[in-house]
């Protein structure tokens, strides 16, 4: 796929990313950091191990791109018993036939519904192929950032100081009490 159709190969990242910004359990996993500090980047690996699984000339099965997502989820500690990684890897072939025979429009359909979607992770999604992406044919931005703005408020970063203490944030502006 990569060589003979470099827009396909394009295409079918960007409806990765969308699928698995809106999946309930890289949501969950993100939120609740299951990989720690590594979370972030366990999901980005499993979601090139998927483009990458998906575009070969001859792609993976069902099973074993299933297999990848209970492996990398496994890693973070999470049991995952709802099926949905079987109904993800079947998406993302879906996705690859779609992308084959030139129909983008399950893709721009997912990440509509991404941007739409105030749970879907997109500042791990999003980022990755707003860089890519200078086309017209992207999805509206200021949806995408307001999602990005969304899942931002939502965790910050602890800062360390120069013992190795965190240091604890404010959560949010202060009221003048009354004394």
């Amino acid at each position: 796929m990569a060589d003979d159709r470099p827009e396909a190969l394009k295409e079918l990242e960007r409806g990765v990313y969308a699928a698995f910004a809106r999946w309930t359990a890289v949501q969950i996993a993100i939120q609740e950091r299951f990989g720690g500090r590594e979370t972030e980047d366990i999901i980005r690996d499993l979601m090139s191990e998927c483009v990458f699984a998906a575009a070969s000339e001859r792609p993976a099965s069902v099973e074993q791109i299933a297999d990848k997502m209970y492996d990398a989820f496994d890693s973070m500690n999470c049991d995952l018993e709802d099926g949905s990684p079987e109904e993800m890897a079947t998406l993302i072939l879906d996705l690859r036939a779609a992308c084959l025979a030139g129909d983008f429009s399950k893709i721009r359909e997912l990440e509509r519904k991404a941007a739409l979607d105030s749970n879907a992770v997109m500042s791990l999604c999003v980022r990755d192929i707003r860089n890519d992406d200078d086309d017209d044919e992207t999805m509206d931005t200021s949806e995408a950032s307001s999602s990005v703005r969304n899942t931002q408020n939502q965790y910050q970063e602890p800062i360390v100081d120069e013992d190795g203490f965190t240091v604890v944030q404010p959560k949010g502006r202060r009221r003048d009490r009354p004394m």
